[in-house]
């Protein structure tokens, strides 16, 4: 509180207590110079941070508030840019203070993630066990029921195992209204494929 933030942009999600069907919450976009408020924290699982290469030690201080949530950090087109071809360097610097990455070319608009430049980005991080084994790894673009299921993608998903999906437009009624109303069929089909793909 009273400190500058670059943190950017944060997105909580969270599974609120109390609610007895333990549904979702959905995503909760807070200035970053509120994440200390332990109001806007209560209850919340995870947060993703969408900046470009955001502190690590605003990082760290924020753990050393909330050591139970989990920080997702989005590896957006201008952390992309500014990482070229050192992205495994990038994310050490995070290294205990991050748990996952989520590489998304799109920075959420999604945009269709092109297959063959995610594998790059992926075979970059995999060569260097350091960086591939300290982290989890996700990647987002567009997914939606029908992509996942491509063969690009499968294999893409064979080849860096685990690997996390981030799906949100993909899965609205209206793709084009940022937090709209889930379309549950498509949430069911997108379940359905992601699963079947990843134990075929």
């Amino acid at each position: 509180p009273g400190q500058t933030s670059d943190l950017g942009h944060v997105e909580l999600g969270a599974i609120l207590g109390g609610q007895g069907d333990g549904a979702h919450a959905p995503p909760i976009e807070v200035p970053a110079r509120d994440l200390l408020d332990a109001r806007r924290i209560h209850g919340t699982q995870a947060i993703q941070v969408n900046a470009c290469w955001p502190s690590p030690n605003e990082l760290r201080c924020f753990r050393s508030f909330f050591p139970g949530v989990r920080v997702i950090v989005q590896i957006g087109p201008a952390a992309l840019r500014s990482a070229g071809l050192s992205l495994s360097s990038a994310v050490l610097a995070y290294k205990g203070v991050v748990h996952d990455f989520l590489i998304d070319g799109s920075g959420g608009t999604g945009a269709p993630l092109d297959v063959d430049v995610m594998h790059r980005h992926l075979a970059s991080i995999q060569r260097d066990a350091r960086a591939s084994s300290a982290f989890g790894w996700g990647i987002a673009g567009g997914l939606d029921a029908e992509r996942v299921d491509l063969p690009g993608m499968r294999r893409l998903r064979e080849t860096f195992a685990p690997l996390s999906l981030d799906v949100e437009s993909g899965v609205r009624r209206d793709p084009q209204i940022a937090g709209g109303d889930l379309d549950h069929d498509s949430v069911r089909r997108f379940l359905f494929a992601a699963i079947s793909t990843h134990r075929s």
